[in-house]
């Protein structure tokens, strides 16, 4: 008779912790959304729950403080004119400083760049290897580096730089004009 007891309450237990995590899972679900509610009623996260970051403001994006300087240059030499079809090459200075206790870099790999037509284009820092985000240093805790962004130049338009990892998304515009 005890053992039927004990199978009794053993069974009983399951569906109460099943509920339990249901609740759990369902106020969390809720909490989320009136969070992302509240960020988009205070215009940082566009429609697509994506956060809006502006250039030369400071954002933290992989527990880095990246500024993207608003102040850009336009390269054409012979080496891309034959590579790039006599295209310009923008490059776009950005400030990256290390806000973690551990040491820490920034990843181009978490970086898409969209031209003024909404296309991807590739980021070209593999051709500018010491200025360029290609060879990002270590950084310490509170350390900084300036390097730059390097994308082909299509045309006059608003440009978009998509920061992304699996747990943040953070997204830039750009105006470009010759």
């Amino acid at each position: 008779m005890k053992q039927k007891d004990i199978k009794k309450k053993k069974f009983n237990i399951i569906p109460a912790l099943v509920i339990i995590l249901l609740i759990i899972m369902v106020s969390g679900s809720i909490f989320l959304y009136i969070r992302n509610q509240e960020l988009q009623k205070k215009n940082t996260i566009n429609s697509s729950g994506v956060e809006k970051v502006y250039k030369d403001k400071k954002f933290v994006f992989d527990d880095l403080e990246i500024i993207v300087s608003s102040k850009y240059n336009f390269l054409n030499t012979e080496k891309m004119q034959k590579q790039y079809e006599g295209k310009d090459i923008i490059e776009i200075p950005v400030q990256v400083k290390n806000v973690e206790s551990t040491e820490n870099n920034f990843s181009i790999s978490y970086l898409k760049i969209y031209n003024e037509k909404g296309e991807e284009i590739r980021e070209l820092g593999s051709l500018f290897k010491d200025k360029s985000f290609e060879n990002s240093p270590k950084l310490g805790k509170g350390e900084m580096t300036i390097k730059n962004i390097y994308i082909p130049y299509n045309g006059n338009g608003k440009y978009r730089m998509v920061f992304k990892t699996f747990y943040e998304e953070k997204e830039l515009e750009m105006e470009i004009k010759k």
